[in-house]
């Protein structure tokens, strides 16, 4: 019942709700399947049905926009495709032998899809009409949250030839992509990454999961719950029983800030993201005009996380790219700072530390090169500067074509070969707040000649 609300979806659980099938052949020379369903309260819903496997739409009073398909198909070689046997088994022998009939529903605004099969079964030892359904996740979820909508190969060729330092490394990186996070968990999870690696940033996470959210079920004994709200983080003894579970001071940093949001009006997060890229199963909206700083409602976003605890520009800027959609927001941490001194010259002048200044230089630079998804693109130099796929940048040497040249001297002929050696070498960097020692790799080039004399003939 995804996109459905919390009183609907009570509604539809405690109803009672009466069908009436009629199936028939029309002029049409097609089988038709019509059904009308009457729950409590004189609720109508109606819906036409062909049985000849082509999809349609329809608006249903509950589900809201529809498309469906239906047939008559046989448990043996159609139903036996599904991978659920809940609705594969079980059905009277007639129906094994002469078949049922099989729907399929998806919805196009909130990503499910539901599998329906009517037959008959024995039911406490009467024969009944059943009508069986399996509902999953259809793959707009997955395509929302992978942001697998916008052409990948495009925007790499765009960034590319705007920026010859990009196009030499993006081809050794594609397939780099930004998800399209929820808000709460996307600030809760970059509020625990502060002075912290991956592996216990998923513990933290983890531990909020288990010790905050409500639990989704069990698989194979294992309990998965759900992310916690922000209510479920603002009661007193949240920060001291986070420190126990080894949060340290970002403990204070998640209380206060889940006592923030859960005191303003419900939404408010998501009313801070890009109307070009809303939540899952919202139209999208123009945005405002674009500009090297950033449109309006990022800018507006930005300084409004900043009034969280334990929200920076970095942190705020994570948030704005992955969990408000705001493509422009580029964060500036230690990786990307190295970055900008190695490959865009900064480090000099006033821009030799990084500080607030620097930070949104450093930005703007970005924005001007990259254009609305320059957080995107910044994410692929990102990775390429990590050092688990330092490997990816190791080349091999080259020698150029048209470097061999013959000469001439006192009775001798010197051939000189020009060979160019492209590196990875690995550099320290220190940063000037607390004098820590950083790895970064570049690509050093060196160009070797190499000459060979020998008597002239």
């Amino acid at each position: 019942m995804q996109g459905v609300g919390f009183i609907v979806r009570q509604a539809v659980l405690y109803s009672t709700v009466t069908v009436t099938i009629k199936q028939y052949s029309g002029d049409d020379g097609k089988v038709h399947l019509d059904q009308k369903q009457v729950s409590t309260g004189g609720i109508t819903n109606e819906e036409f049905r062909m049985l000849d496997w082509s999809w349609s739409e329809t608006e249903n009073r509950i589900w809201g926009k529809v498309k469906g398909k239906n047939r008559c198909g046989t448990l043996e070689h159609d139903v036996s495709e599904l991978d659920d046997d809940f609705l594969k088994e079980g059905w009277a022998q007639d129906c094994i032998d002469d078949g049922i009939i099989e729907t399929v529903s998806e919805s196009l605004t909130n990503g499910w899809v539901a599998t329906q099969i009517f037959g008959f079964a024995d039911v406490d030892g009467l024969r009944k009409q059943v009508r069986r359904i399996v509902s999953r996740k259809g793959d707009q979820v997955e395509r929302h949250y992978f942001n697998l909508t916008p052409n990948l190969t495009k925007l790499y060729q765009q960034w590319s030839a705007a920026d010859a330092n990009f196009a030499k490394k993006a081809p050794k990186f594609t397939g780099v992509r930004i998800l399209r996070q929820d808000a709460w968990e996307a600030l809760v999870g970059f509020i625990c990454s502060s002075n912290n690696n991956i592996a216990r940033i998923s513990q933290m996470v983890h531990k909020l999961c288990v010790n905050y959210g409500p639990l989704l079920g069990h698989f194979e004994g294992e309990p998965y719950h759900d992310f916690p709200e922000p209510h479920a983080l603002a009661h007193d003894g949240v920060e001291a029983k986070l420190r126990a579970l080894g949060f340290g001071y970002r403990a204070k940093y998640l209380h206060q800030t889940a006592c923030m949001v859960a005191s303003r009006p419900a939404g408010w997060l998501d009313s801070l993201r890009n109307p070009e890229s809303p939540v899952l199963g919202t139209k999208p909206k123009p945005g405002a005009e674009w500009s090297a700083e950033g449109r309006e409602g990022y800018r507006a976003a930005h300084e409004q996380l900043l009034i969280l605890q334990g929200v920076g520009p970095k942190v705020a800027d994570c948030v704005c790219l992955m969990g408000l959609g705001w493509g422009e927001a580029v964060p500036v941490d230690t990786h990307v700072w190295q970055i900008a001194q190695r490959d865009y010259k900064f480090g000099k002048g006033k821009h030799a530390s990084l500080t607030k200044q620097t930070y949104d230089a450093v930005g703007a630079k970005f924005r001007s090169l990259w254009g609305q998804e320059a957080g995107w693109a910044h994410s692929v130099l990102f990775t390429a500067d990590l050092r688990a796929f330092s490997e990816r940048l190791v080349v091999k040497v080259e020698v150029k074509d048209e470097g061999v040249v013959v000469k001439t001297e006192e009775g001798l002929e010197v051939e000189e070969g020009v060979v160019k050696v492209e590196q990875l070498v690995e550099r320290s960097i220190k940063r000037e707040r607390d004098g820590e020692q950083n790895k970064m790799f570049e690509i050093e080039e060196k160009v070797v000649r190499k000459t060979k004399r020998g008597r002239k003939a």
